[in-house]
């Protein structure tokens, strides 16, 4: 028989007793007894009253600080310390005179967390006027650490009470014991120079260096960069005669890299967990099995970097009685994926909150596929991927008439829009797009719908290009595409991608020019014999692959099977034998098994790829993959992903290797914090000379494997 028991509240407020006395009464005579029934919908607060909790809490704070003022005018020194330190201990006994407790024959649990954290800045800092020059200088050394470690133990059913929660060595059920050690790290280099003249021109200039311990053993550290401009038009001679209403009129200009180091301590790890597994035919559940249930590690795990494209006018007039600033963002959106989507989403909310009253443009993939929808977000102007170099005018516009203006059109039949904005990686290599949109129909991609069909860049436009980035200063082309091997089938006379490259290398002071992605029916003879006779092309191929395995390629309508694509491989290792291959792999994609996951891991090692991107499939709404049958579950993915990451790094290590002792031309594209630079070899291996000048050209002896690339010494540098 059982039974529930209800003793009213306004009872126990006055005498706890009478319930608990009650229920042991009942359950003395063999009655199975709920206490309070679960029909109450809430407990008797009074029910643990006797519970023993205990709760210590420690907490010490220091900060401080020196400054000193040196005997030169203008420059100073200020230091600043912080430190916390925190201790919490919470012990928690619920014995048999409780609700919680009398089940169970007592429950008990310990927790101990112990917190530290400091900051250490130091600031050097110079002022100083030259007539109508200013100039203020700030250099910045920072650190930062944090350690928490955490113990927790719990246990049920006790001989008696009489040890509380000291005596958990004595539990006799549901014993549990974690423990936890989280541990960050951070140091920041900031250099910044502001500079103005006469007060009416100002220039700041700012370069940081971050680094974080949680990423990658070589993705540690990066450098942001930022610049801004501004003109005091009031100050002007022209503008005196407006001096008796206008204070202050000024318009600047900016940009610039800010980064984000917000993931968990230990991605970059395999987070083990204990599992249980099913042994043998009878079925035994055995206790040992360490997966990684609890996260893969990706040791490509680096600084998410944002840029930022701001333009604003400051005003004040009547002697400060209207005042005001117009401030302009532009974030440019992905929708490839749905980390793409929910990182362009993260972007436009940042500058809401950043500065809720400034002018909102958003553009590029994810606009032209949700339009309208994103209205929603604010934004002054929402504009596809066409007329982009329209961007001022139509945002003009949109401000002139009061309205949010969705400027998201068809793309299906878009000409081919040239923009004179390129995105440059250091001062050594440029990005030259010379191609848009796909015709292609894979079944998991929306790139079709948001980016068009193929739309070429004319031979002429690319010499012109091609010779404005060497008066420039770039000497590394790098001829980018939404689908390259499509290239110049739109246009008269139907160029060939080959063309395309011959009018890059053909402009002076060019030294490399790489290609990028590819798919492997490109690679026909005639086409390698034309690269081939190109001296400044790099012999670094990216073809895409998605899948090792035939059937999987089918369902994905990729145009090329397994045996096209080792056909096409080896046509260029006839031509340069140690060719570089780096690929894309699509992992988990829907019905998907393990046979065939099997057959795109011993593909991969068939071919010897040099680097692999990894990536979980991720459904986009409207294709027909979306909607297959077999849609892999999320964990198998996440055990594919690390089974073919491993095996990426371990092809990648194979052939870094082959070039061990050798020398090779090294262009060098970036400093290294504590001196010398990074660059890459023709075939895109990564490379750090201790001793190299950033944008020079050197030949390195490659003396020793890194993490993902190799260190060399400088033999000579290469006019």
């Amino acid at each position: 028989m059982k039974v529930g028991l209800f003793i009213p509240c306004y009872i126990n407020a006055v005498y706890p007793e009478v319930g608990i006395a009650s229920y042991k009464l009942l359950r003395h005579v063999g009655v199975d007894v709920d206490y309070p029934m679960d029909q109450t919908l809430f407990y008797n607060p009074m029910a643990n009253i006797n519970a023993t909790n205990d709760k210590t809490n420690r907490n010490v704070f220091i900060s401080t600080f020196a400054e000193i003022q040196f005997p030169i005018e203008g420059l100073s020194f200020r230091t600043n310390f912080g430190y916390n330190y925190r201790n919490e201990f919470e012990g928690t006994y619920y014995g048999r005179n409780t609700l919680s407790g009398s089940k169970v024959n007592g429950s008990a649990s310990i927790e101990n967390i112990h917190y530290y954290d400091y900051t250490w800045e130091n600031l050097l800092k110079y002022n100083k006027t030259f007539g109508l020059h200013k100039i203020d200088a700030t250099a910045l050394f920072s650190m930062q650490e944090t350690s928490k470690k955490e113990a927790k133990e719990s246990g049920e059913s006790f001989v008696n009470d009489d040890s509380e929660y000291h005596n958990m060595a004595g539990a006799e059920k549901n014993k549990e014991i974690t423990s936890k050690l989280t541990e960050t790290a951070m140091l920041s280099y900031m250099l910044r120079l502001n500079y103005s003249y006469a007060n009416k021109y100002l220039l700041t200039l700012t370069g940081r260096s971050d680094g974080y311990s949680a990423f990658g053993k070589n993705n540690k550290y990066a450098f942001f960069p930022s610049v801004a401009a501004a003109w005091n038009m009031s100050s002007e001679e022209f503008m005196e005669n407006q001096s008796n209403w206008m204070d202050m009129l000024k318009v600047r200009l900016s940009w610039g890299s800010n980064g984000n180091q917000a993931i968990n301590p230990y991605q970059t790890l395999d987070r083990l967990k204990l599992t249980n597994y099913i042994w043998g035919d009878h079925g035994t559940v055995v206790n040992g099995s360490y997966l990684p249930t609890d996260g893969v590690g990706n040791p490509n795990l680096k600084w998410e970097t944002s840029r930022t494209v701001n333009a604003g006018i400051d005003f004040s007039f009547f002697n400060g009685r209207l005042s005001g600033n117009i401030d302009v963002y532009v974030v440019n959106t992905c929708t490839v994926t749905g980390t793409g989507d929910k990182k362009s989403l993260q972007a436009i909310r940042r500058c809401r909150r950043r500065n809720p009253g400034a002018e909102l443009v958003v553009t590029g993939c994810l606009a032209q596929r949700m339009g309208e929808a994103l209205r929603e977000t604010g934004a002054r102007l929402i504009l596809g991927t066409q007329y982009r170099a329209q961007v001022v005018e139509l945002l003009e516009q949109a401000v002139r008439e009061g309205v949010q203006m969705v400027a998201v059109e068809g793309v299906s039949n878009a000409p081919y829009e040239p923009l004179t904005i390129h995105s440059h990686e250091g001062h050594t290599r440029a990005v030259m797009k010379i191609q848009e949109g796909c015709d292609n129909r894979c079944t998991y991609c929306i790139i079709p719908s948001v980016r068009g069909g193929v739309r070429s860049r004319s031979l002429d436009a690319i010499r012109t290009e091609a010779e404005a980035l060497s008066q420039a200063g770039f000497q590394e082309r790098v001829l980018t595409g939404i689908h390259l091997t499509s290239y110049g089938r739109d246009l008269p006379g139907r160029p060939s991608l080959a063309n395309a490259v011959e009018a890059a290398c053909g402009a002076p002071g060019v030294r490399r020019v790489r290609l990028g992605s590819l798919e492997p029916r490109v690679a026909t003879q005639a086409f390698v014999e034309a690269l081939g006779a190109l001296p400044q092309l790099c012999p670094q191929f990216h073809l895409a692959l998605q899948s090792g395995s035939d059937a999987v390629l089918a369902r994905m309508k990729r145009g090329y099977n397994t045996r096209q694509f080792l056909e096409a491989v080896a046509r260029i290792r006839g031509m340069w034998p140690h060719a570089a291959f780096t690929t894309d792999v699509i992992v988990g994609f829907p019905g998907e098994t393990e046979a065939e996951f099997q057959e795109t891991l011993d593909f991969c090692e068939r071919v010897g790829f040099s680097r692999l991107h990894v990536f979980p499939y991720s459904p986009r709404e409207g294709t027909p993959a979306a909607a297959m049958e077999g849609q892999v579950d999320e964990a198998v993915k996440a055990r594919r992903v690390h089974r073919l990451i491993a095996l990426g790094g371990d092809l990648s290590r194979r052939y870094r290797e082959g070039f061990l002792g050798q020398c090779a031309p090294v262009l060098l594209e970036e400093a290294l914090p504590g001196g010398g630079a990074e660059g890459y070899t023709p075939e895109y291996v990564h490379v750090c000379v201790r001793d190299g000048r950033p944008g020079a050209l050197a030949m390195v002896r490659l003396d020793a494997l890194t993490e993902e690339g190799m260190a060399g010494t400088v033999v000579e540098y290469l006019p």
